[in-house]
């Protein structure tokens, strides 16, 4: 089963958006970050297969995030 961490910082679109990934069957949350920052240190930690980002965040800009996690392994 594939991992995916959401990022967003609106708690009622990450709960239906695990609803609607977990619901496939396929994928299992295996986190959620209210932030950036919080994103970038989690995505380390569980090295997840794919990570669902916003692009408007607090702290950090989802894209700001997504080069700095390609750059950190």
């Amino acid at each position: 089963m594939k991992t995916v961490l959401l990022i967003d910082d609106h708690p009622v679109y990450r709960s239906g958006l695990r609803k609607v990934i977990e619901g496939a069957g396929i994928y299992r949350i295996v986190g959620e970050a209210e932030d950036g920052p919080e994103g970038l240190r989690m995505a380390k930690k569980l090295k997840p297969d794919l990570v669902v980002t916003d692009l408007r965040l607090p702290n950090m800009t989802g894209i700001l995030g997504t080069r700095k996690k390609r750059i950190t392994p």
